[in-house]
């Protein structure tokens, strides 16, 4: 699929028509520039940071002619989302004219009566080929006519109508202004005499809409000694949206601030504003000018339509002194602050109130409102030791802009405040995360020693009571936070053990197996000072699978070695600073090595450390990467092994997993002797996940033996949703096998190729038995992968090609094949004669020991022909003879036909076909095996 389609986030397919009088079919696509968003979020066209999500919507056939007198008018329903009043009220700018410019410029939008208006100017209409409709309108000195409307008819209901004709191929651009009510915002078009979409559009980039702007959740786990030495974990916390760590107390430019004393006269009555207050009871008021004396006006959250028993206007407003001291300012949230609890009570933190876990180059010395920043003190924590930023956030615009600070700590609770202080935070469309980690704690009591188990923090969002001011204005307490009831996770921060070296791996792989390595994170973690003899290397094994997989170090040499990273206290070196190899392979073919040596002593020299306080200080939280791989067929869990002196005994690290790149469904084929053109079977290849089948590739698909056995043709074809793209040759130049190329890889999830309509050419002196068919190439691994299918094809459909062994239990009416361990499908319950004679369906025991369906045939009269190999069985109902090749075999109970099934005694029937039957009277189960 080409990247033009791959970024096409939704499509529907609609069908259009015009009103009253024609009615002209046509058929549309619509995409909506799906947004981050959260519960709650508003997209107005009076919002600088959130505008309004737009769907675009492209004629795709004819050209769609309206009357300009009628219109043509289709809905927009939208599900967990307001088309509220308040936004669909007359706004306007200070030329009285333009509201909104959509992305198609040089159109206009305005709004009166709740109808928002999209104007084009007579050039661009002539442009589209379209002759202007109605009447023009004068805007801003140009000519200008009616596009189409958009009306509100309630929360949940917008109508559009067209005044202008939709020529094929081109594009209308509808924005919609809604505040968010639910978690999945969808909207869906519709309409008897207009477009209606064939599916929902969703409104929001996350497949959730999240209540909360931010989230928490654990990074990795740490290790504590029972003695209170080691490394906490990490605790990420991540944005539902894009701009989430922004402070967000700013007053918007546009909004303008008032008196609430002053009269209502002098209050601008054009203009929009918006402004929050809250009083020492907590209650918030919130006051809305929408312009032309349209008020909005809220306590505590609940909107007022009257104050003092008359309706709510510009000369009837609740009045309240906002200098007066019983009101300030309300900053919702100034920024993220969190509390960050141990849950056991012998730690505690060792960081001081003021101390910067992280502060960018670039971050102001103010929080907004003149409040300081607290300088930091000189035992301030190191910024790269404790925070790391991705994503959204990792970019130098945001980095630098960044700041982690501990704003109170009280024993085992903290408060840190995570802002971004960005000036691109508002337009940033990609959503990060912070992970805070590795901060220092300490036993409260050198006497303590801490249980064995698990150590857990409780993370709380929190806001400073009593004051909506920013933090940072004054040394604040613990007890100074209140939650805001939004965020609230216990994670398992750390585990407290015995051991006094910890190895880690805190991401875990998915090897393709055959395919390109992967990175695996690693950490060393020496928990107590000295616990490492520098002199004793570490050794590193893989497997995969249970056999062994490999370290990548590059393409035919170990030139990857030297890119190893190592990283302390802000200080990087790499795998041969200075000719200190600190990582060197030991074993294994050039670029895929088997065993690696992890030198101690040559890290120690590389950073150029001397003092053992520092040595233990990189030791205790050492970062570093090793690419690994996994051999073709070798799918499974991927361990590291970790041998060294340095241990007792040796350890093992689970990494993740090995998968192959492609499954393969497929039943076993029966094919007769000397036969061509049988045509059986299907094969379908399905992808484990996207681009699994490289673009270039091939793959083929032989028989074990091409010159007994040959394929010559097939019908061959991938999945359409995918964007797998393939082209195949059957049987090119007599070759007698499938290729496949693979001429684009799939991008939209895992893609699919079916091989059905298999046809065969069997040599007639072709011996009886299976045999394997075998799939290979370049499209799954570059070193000659294949794959093999055991048996797939069965030559000479008699019931002596393969072992067999099958119980019928009559009491259960079950049947079970007991060499492949599975139950087997019935076509006919087996039961006991008047007589007690044990009948069994013929076409069941017959497809028992593999023989065709087509070889099965039954004819009017009642009448059974089995051909078995070269064996011809015949039965007729009512009677108690089988004849095989002409010969006859008496039975004591007639062949019967019950229900139109045909049913045979066992032990007769079991004869003719020249198999075993054995049958138990007590347990009732028949036992058939040749």
């Amino acid at each position: 699929m080409k990247l033009a389609q791959r970024l096409a986030m939704v499509i529907a397919t609609a069908m259009i028509a015009t009103a009253i009088p024609m009615t002209t079919m046509a058929a549309t696509s619509t995409t909506v520039n799906t947004v981050d968003m959260i519960y709650g979020d508003t997209f107005s066209y009076t919002n600088d940071n959130y505008n309004p999500v737009e769907l675009s919507m492209k004629n795709t056939q004819n050209n769609i002619t309206v009357d300009a007198s009628y219109g043509l008018s289709f809905y927009i329903t939208g599900d967990d989302v307001r088309f509220s009043s308040e936004l669909y009220r007359n706004i306007v700018d200070s030329d009285g004219a333009l509201t909104y410019t959509p992305t198609n410029s040089g159109r206009y939008f305005t709004i009166l009566n709740g109808t928002y208006t999209e104007y084009i100017s007579e050039s661009d209409l002539s442009g589209l080929g379209i002759t202007p409709k109605g009447s023009p309108e004068t805007i801003e000195g140009e000519e200008f006519y009616i596009n189409y409307t958009i009306k509100r008819d309630s929360n949940t209901q917008l109508t559009v109508t067209l005044w202008q004709d939709f020529p094929a191929d081109n594009f209308i651009v509808l924005p919609l202004a809604f505040d968010v009510t639910g978690y999945g915002p969808t909207v869906s078009i519709q309409g008897n005499q207009g477009i209606t979409s064939a599916t929902e559009l969703s409104l929001s980039s996350s497949t959730g809409v999240s209540e909360n702007s931010t989230s928490a959740s654990l990074g990795y786990e740490g290790y504590i000694s029972v003695d209170g030495y080691g490394t906490l974990g990490t605790v990420r916390f991540q944005e539902s949206k894009a701009g989430a760590f922004a402070p967000n107390n700013q007053v918007n430019n546009s909004y303008e601030e008032v008196n609430y004393n002053v009269s209502a006269a002098a209050r601008t009555t054009d203009s929009y504003w918006r402004d929050d207050w809250y009083n020492s009871s907590d209650n918030e008021v919130e006051v809305i000018h929408y312009g032309n004396g349209e008020y909005s006006y809220s306590v505590g959250g609940v909107e007022l339509q009257e104050y003092n028993g008359a309706e709510l206007s510009s000369d009837n407003l609740p009045s309240f002194d906002a200098n007066s001291g019983d009101y300030d300012r309300l900053y919702k949230r100034t920024s993220n602050n969190y509390l960050i609890q141990l849950k056991n009570n012998k730690l505690e933190w060792e960081l001081d109130a003021g101390d910067f876990l992280y502060i960018g180059t670039k971050a102001s010395n103010e929080f907004y409102d003149g409040a300081e920043v607290l300088n930091p003190p000189s035992s301030a924590a190191n910024s790269s030791r404790y925070v790391g930023l991705s994503g959204g956030l990792a970019t130098s615009t945001v980095a630098d802009y960044f700041v982690v600070q501990v704003v109170a700590v009280d024993d085992d609770e903290m408060v840190i405040n995570v802002v971004d202080l960005s000036p691109t935070s508002a337009s940033r469309s990609l959503r990060g995360y912070v992970e805070v980690g590795a901060l220092p704690v300490r036993l409260a009591s050198r006497s303590d020693y801490l249980s064995l188990g698990e150590l857990e923090v409780e993370v709380t969002e929190v806001a400073v009571k009593a004051t909506g001011l920013p933090t940072g204005l004054a040394t604040y307490d613990v007890s100074d936070f209140t939650s805001t009831k939004t965020i609230s996770e216990r994670l398992t921060i750390a585990n407290i053990i015995n051991d006094q070296i910890v190895f880690q791996a805190y991401n875990e792989v998915e090897l393709i197996t055959g395919q390109e390595p992967e990175a695996v994170e690693l950490s060393l973690h020496q928990i107590i000072e000295g616990a490492i003899n520098p002199r004793d290397p570490f050794y590193f094994t893989l497997k995969s699978g249970g056999s062994t997989a490999y370290f990548y170090t590059g393409d035919g040499d170990d030139d990857a070695l030297n890119d190893i990273i190592f990283e302390f206290d802000g200080n990087r070196v790499t795998n041969n600073t200075d000719g200190n190899k600190i990582i060197t392979q030991t074993s294994g073919s050039a670029g895929h090595r088997t065993e690696l040596q992890f030198d101690i002593q040559a890290l120690i020299n590389a950073f150029g450390l001397t003092d053992e306080d520092e040595i233990h200080q990189m030791l205790d939280n050492l970062y570093f990467e090793l690419q690994v791989g996994a051999y073709a067929e070798k799918a499974g869990d991927v361990t590291l092994y970790i041998e060294s002196r340095n241990f007792d005994d040796d350890k093992e690290l689970y990494l993740g997993t090995a998968i192959e790149p492609i499954t393969i469904d497929w039943e076993q084929v029966q094919v007769e002797l000397g036969v061509k053109e049988q045509t059986r079977g299907t094969i379908v290849i399905s992808e484990s996940d996207s681009e699994m089948l490289k673009r270039n590739g091939v793959l083929t698909i032989t028989p074990e033996d091409l010159g007994a056995i040959k394929i010559t043709g097939a019908t061959i074809s991938a999945d359409d949703d995918s964007g797998l793209e393939i082209s195949t040759k059957v049987n090119s130049d007599s070759s007698g096998i499938i290729q496949i190329t693979i001429d684009d890889e799939s991008s939209n999830g895992p893609g699919t190729i079916t091989i059905s309509d298999i046809k065969y050419d069997i040599w007639g002196n072709t011996p009886r038995g299976g045999y394997d068919f075998e799939i290979e190439g370049t499209a799954i691994d570059a070193k000659g992968k294949t794959i093999t299918l055991d048996d797939y094809i069965v030559v000479g459909s008699d019931i002596f090609s393969q072992q067999i062994k099958v119980e019928v239990n009559f009491t259960t009416n079950t049947a079970y094949d007991a060499l492949n361990s599975e139950d087997l499908e019935l076509f006919a319950a087996p039961y006991l004669s008047d007589s007690g004679r044990t009948m069994i369906g013929v076409r069941d025991l017959a497809t028992f020991f593999n023989i065709h369906e087509d070889n099965i045939i039954f004819t009017s009269g009642g009448h059974v022909t089995i051909k078995n190999g070269n064996s011809l069985i015949t039965l007729t109902n009512g009677s108690n003879i089988i004849y095989k090749d002409g010969q006859p075999i008496y039975m004591d109970e007639p062949m019967q036909i019950v229900n139109d099934r045909s049913y045979a005694p066992v032990k007769y029937i079991a004869l003719a076909l020249g198999v075993n039957a054995d049958y138990d009277a007590d347990t009732k189960v028949a036992t058939f095996y040749n």
